[in-house]
């Protein structure tokens, strides 16, 4: 009984096969023929091969309409032959070498797959005939210069930019795509990969799919679900589509957050309704007919096709685009050799006929090839011209993506709807119909995997008070290299209030890189560039050469700078300035000494009623005083007392000279304050330019060279942001110039001996550098408008901007 069923199905594809390729089209007994390569064709239980069946018919048709013009060319007609192909290229070439040998082909069309058409069309060039192909896309095809190789199909390229323009229209920034080991998958893998980087989407992975053997080369749910994209775009054939489409769905990689874009559109009478459920929210993209159409000639071709296989007949709107494409392909040839055979004059179709089939000739090939590289006409897919020296269409093309979705909501019925159209002269696609994205859902669905739970490495600096460590001496002792991961727990500080924001809206993970100090900021960025980091925290903004390797993000706060230098410092021992402390010292051993001298010398001439101890204790006391002023309260009575007295009084009245006028001097400059209105008198020069201090690597340094020294570094290079404030107060440099928002806290709150002068100057934005293209900009974009918005902005700034409390008072 088994065998019985066998022998049944078996005779039922064999009578089934035999009603699809067995054609009731008119046979005319005639040696002058065109070959059609034609796709074998798929089992009846699937539609996907009725695109075959269209384009067999179209070719007939055209055929047969040449015949019903009576366009006979050296009085015989213009008949078929038929070959199937399977991408066995010598098995095409054998039955391609019977036909030749039994008839003369004057032409082919087809094959249908970029890969045989390479081969097909170097055959055809030996033979001195025309190949024209209806599907054959790769876009090294155009290479082909030999003449004897044309085709009616798009090349890739403008597929490629359909699909680039849809990335941008959608703002996706990121795929995977999956395409089949051939011409025709390498060649559009490739082209898709350079157009889209160059754009700066980023292309996660490339991943082949074998068409031998009908598999993946790797896990394709480890490599999808670990992958950041979202989004994937298969570049095969409708057979090889329909077994990753499978292989997806069996790993339940169809749906959920997952995007996909076929470039060929699939059948969905093989899908069960759970499996069409998932399938809601793919999209294909594909040609479609021109406005413009020659309608009297399709109407013709479609009255013949009903005539003679009405069965395979659709409805007109669903007659398959490469059908259109292979008529016109048909018709090129015919019109071509109309051309070549309308001077009577010669034989137009002589053979060298040898019965070696490679060596077999069309002697008239080049005027052939002429004739068909300036044919011209409307045809039933639009307007047929060839590119000069190259076998492609000379037209605009049509595309047109096409989403599966629910058609009847209440019996779940999914279906192909068309909803968006572009034709390459546009820069956008038009939408028809609503799209149904995945999950039946109704927004545009992002490119990439949510942010949610996703590491980010956030790199910073300290910076008070944007960052700052709580043990900072601590944690640079434990650095052994230039970045270390600390906690959000060491630091704190404005950026860290809003990085907790930022975590608590977004559900990311932050990863925290710190940098030393001596880190440049242009260094940080280009880590950015480099992917060390995704992003940076820290007090940096935009510049000319910073945006050229990075993105930034919508900004933070407002940047400005400031110019900081030492205020003038009170002094109570200033009086003693203009003399050494060890000449005042030894003054004070001098005249104490000199009048205790005196004393004794004049201790003989006393008067014996006055008290020796007492006299000789006013006399040391009070005589500098009095001889100072020379008054006469006390009288020296012998010569060596005057002596002394007035080697005293001389010494005395010359120090108070040189002092008073050194203390003059000294006090005048002391209290004249330097006054500084701004930056121009930076520029200005009131300062040298080697005694101001600029921080190697950062947005001033920047404005330093471009603004005030064009180019010349020759101001005082400060490693780290600190020293910006430590060589002031060292006295290394006169002035510095820093972040309006850091000097103000630096100077109330750390350094009050220091000032800040004149007005704010270099006016910008603090952002977050981000990788060129990196996928959650958006993301960021968006929350960091939302903090700007809400109230939390506010109370974060007035938290660290506002004035405190200077910890170092200063004597």
């Amino acid at each position: 009984m088994r065998n019985l069923s066998i022998i049944v199905f078996v005779l039922f594809t064999i009578c089934w096969k035999s009603k699809v390729v067995k054609s009731t089209w008119p046979q005319t007994s005639s040696n002058l023929k065109l070959i059609g390569f034609f796709p074998e064709e798929i089992t009846e239980e699937s539609d996907d091969g009725l695109w075959i069946i269209h384009c067999r018919s179209m070719f007939h048709s055209a055929l047969v309409l040449s015949q019903k013009y009576e366009m006979k060319f050296n009085g015989e007609y213009l008949t078929s032959e038929e070959i199937f192909t399977d991408n066995e290229i010598m098995f095409t070439f054998n039955k391609t070498c019977e036909k030749v040998l039994k008839s003369n082909i004057i032409g082919f069309i087809g094959p249908s797959s970029s890969n045989e058409a390479r081969y097909v069309s170097s055959f055809a060039h030996r033979l001195g005939i025309v190949d024209i192909s209806y599907s054959s896309t790769s876009s090294d095809l155009s290479t082909i210069d030999t003449g004897a190789f044309y085709r009616t199909s798009s090349s890739d390229e403008n597929l490629v930019l359909a699909l680039q323009i849809l990335f941008e229209q959608f703002q996706w920034k990121s795929c995977l795509i999956i395409y089949q080991n051939d011409e025709y998958g390498y060649n559009g893998m490739h082209l898709l990969s350079q157009k889209l980087s160059e754009k700066q989407i980023k292309i996660f992975e490339t991943i082949k799919f074998d068409i031998n053997q009908q598999n993946l080369q790797i896990d394709l749910k480890k490599t999808l679900s670990n992958s950041l994209s979202r989004l994937i775009i298969v570049w095969a054939n409708i057979k090889s589509t329909k077994k990753i489409l499978n292989k997806a769905l069996d790993k339940n990689l169809i749906g959920q957050d997952f995007l996909w874009i076929l470039t060929t559109t699939v059948s969905l009478k093989d899908f069960n309704k759970d499996q069409k459920e998932k399938l809601i929210g793919i999209l294909s993209i594909e040609p479609f007919q021109e406005n413009v159409i020659n309608s009297s000639l399709l109407n013709q071709a479609m009255n013949i096709w009903k005539t003679y296989e009405p069965e395979t007949f659709p409805e007109e709107k669903k007659i398959s685009i490469y059908a259109l494409m292979t008529f016109d392909a048909t018709w090129s040839l015919i019109l071509s050799l109309k051309e070549l055979c309308s001077n009577k004059l010669f034989s137009c179709l002589d053979f060298l006929d040898v019965s070696d089939c490679y060596n077999r000739r069309f002697l008239n090939s080049q005027k052939y090839y002429q004739t068909i590289q300036s044919i011209k006409f409307l045809g039933v897919s639009g307007y047929i011209q060839f590119v000069n020296g190259t076998p492609d269409r000379f037209n605009t093309m049509n595309y047109l993506i096409k989403n599966i979705q629910p058609i009847n909501l209440t019996e779940n019925d999914v279906n192909y709807v068309p909803v968006l159209q572009w034709n390459s002269n546009s820069i956008k696609w038009n939408q028809i119909n609503e799209i149904f994205w995945p999950n039946r859902s109704k927004n545009i669905p992002k490119d990439h995997k949510l942010i949610y739970g996703q590491k980010i490495r956030i790199g910073i600096i300290e910076s008070p008070p944007s960052i700052i460590l709580k043990n900072s001496k601590k944690i640079y002792e434990n650095m052994k290299d230039n970045y270390q991961r600390i906690n959000l727990e060491d630091f704190d500080g404005f950026y860290k209030d809003f990085l907790m924001y930022l975590e608590e809206k977004m559900g990311f993970i932050p990863e925290i890189i710190l940098a030393k100090p001596s880190i440049p900021y242009d260094k940080l960025v280009s880590e950015v560039a480099n992917d060390s980091f995704d992003i940076v925290m820290s007090s940096i903004d935009i510049n000319a050469k910073r945006n050229q390797i990075v993105d930034f993000s919508n900004a933070i706060m407002p940047a400005s700078y400031r110019i900081v230098i030492r205020k003038s410092q009170l002094n109570y021992f200033h009086i003693f300035k203009p003399f050494l402390w060890a000449l005042w010292l030894l003054l004070l051993i001098i005249i104490p000494y000199t009048n205790i001298l005196i004393w004794i010398i004049e201790k003989k001439t006393l008067n014996k009623q006055n008290k020796e101890s007492l006299f000789g204790i006013m006399i040391v006391i009070s005589y500098p005083i009095y001889n100072l002023f020379r008054t006469n309260s006390l009288h020296i009575k012998t010569n060596a007392g005057r002596f002394l007295s007035s080697i005293l009084w001389i010494l005395q009245f010359i120090l108070l000279i040189v002092h008073t006028a050194g203390l003059i001097s000294f006090l005048i400059p002391l209290n004249s304050k330097i006054i500084i209105s701004g930056i121009d008198d930076i520029k200005n020069g009131i300062f040298p330019r080697n005694r101001i201090g600029i921080l190697v690597g950062s947005q001033i340094e920047e404005y330093y060279l471009n603004s005030i020294s064009h180019g010349k570094k020759d101001y005082f290079p400060l490693k780290t942001p600190d020293e910006v404030y430590t060589k002031l107060i060292s006295g290394e440099i006169d002035a510095s110039l820093w972040s309006n928002i850091s000097t103000a806290y630096h100077i109330n709150n750390l350094y009050c001996q220091l000032m800040t002068v004149g007005v704010e100057f270099s006016h910008s934005f603090y952002q977050l550098p981000m990788k060129r293209g990196w996928l959650y900009t958006e993301d960021f974009n968006w929350n960091i408008l939302s903090f700007m918005e809400s109230e939390q902005i506010d109370r974060i700034s007035a938290k660290w901007f506002g004035i405190g409390v200077a910890h170092l008072l200063y004597f």
